[in-house]
């Protein structure tokens, strides 16, 4: 695999990680609708749930909305393609039937990118919960009834979806303060500066994540101690701004160190540009430091 793509990246030929977690997207062709009425948000979710539950999949989050839909999930095998095949089939044949139509449904494969970091998988999730948002359909997150915000946010004594690996993200030593926390959290970045409305895929994940980052410096106290992925986020940029402006190390494991951080950064969607800009050294440099020979 390439450097700087093993954490997150668009699955093009569906070759599956087993237990990998994957960002699963997919929509309606042009302008049409996937969702008219409630009962079809209810039963999208309903064949969700049975999905789960036969191919062994662990459901994180999901969104609904009426032209496309996102879903957080884990594979416990490699049979996401034929789960999702089969999920997304069995609904386009439930919608044409319910309104006497013919043609696609959705508008063609789904798409699915794998998230193989856990800061990735706390800022998907903040992604997939502010989707209704970022559509202007509701003027708060938590007014959205077509996602699984609930689950994270309020006591449900009963979901196939599983918020838990997410909340031990924020505050692992105890559900109801994690619970807490993560409404503190969907709260406070449903009011960002940035535009996320007019931003789409990649570059609004990474905007996202950009401000997760600032999020934790901010509630660093908050945080402290009880959450791994914090500190790896504060971690991040306090190597940034050692490293900026500075030449290649001498020393190997210096050297390992600078690649690894590179390769964090390209990971997280960042370019070879703009990663030379947030250390401050020109792209020769990265390039060099990419391609150097440790030894």
């Amino acid at each position: 695999m390439d450097r700087g793509k093993k954490r997150i990246l668009r699955v093009q030929n569906k070759i599956i990680i087993e237990g990998g977690v994957y960002h699963i997207t997919q929509r309606a062709p042009g302008k049409e609708k996937v969702f008219l009425e409630e009962s079809d948000y209810l039963k999208f979710i309903s064949l969700l749930k049975e999905s789960s539950a036969k191919f062994s999949l662990e459901v994180y989050a999901f969104s609904l909305l009426t032209n496309h839909l996102h879903i957080l999930l884990r594979t416990g095998n490699n049979l996401l393609s034929k789960a999702m095949q089969e999920l997304f089939k069995r609904y386009a044949l439930y919608f044409n039937s319910k309104y006497e139509r013919k043609g696609h449904v959705f508008s063609g494969r789904y798409r699915a990118a794998l998230c193989n970091d856990a800061d990735y998988f706390l800022t998907i999730s903040l992604y997939i919960h502010l989707n209704a948002y970022r559509a202007r359909i509701v003027t708060s997150p938590f007014q959205y009834h077509w996602h699984s915000l609930d689950i994270y946010v309020k006591n449900v004594k009963s979901s196939f979806v599983n918020p838990l690996p997410i909340l031990e993200e924020v505050y692992p030593s105890s559900t109801k303060k994690a619970k807490a926390a993560y409404r503190k959290f969907v709260k406070d970045m449903s009011k960002i500066s940035f535009s996320i409305r007019t931003m789409e895929g990649k570059k609004s994940i990474k905007k996202l994540y950009e401000e997760v980052i600032k999020w934790a410096r901010r509630n660093k106290k908050m945080f402290l101690g009880s959450s791994k992925l914090f500190s790896n986020l504060w971690e991040i940029e306090k190597k940034m701004q050692r490293i900026k402006g500075r030449k290649l190390p001498r020393l190997p494991q210096n050297r390992k160190a600078l690649v690894y951080l590179v390769e964090q950064l390209l990971a997280r969607g960042y370019s070879i540009l703009e990663i030379s800009k947030k250390l401050g050294v020109d792209r020769v440099t990265v390039y060099r430091w990419l391609h150097s020979e440790i030894v």
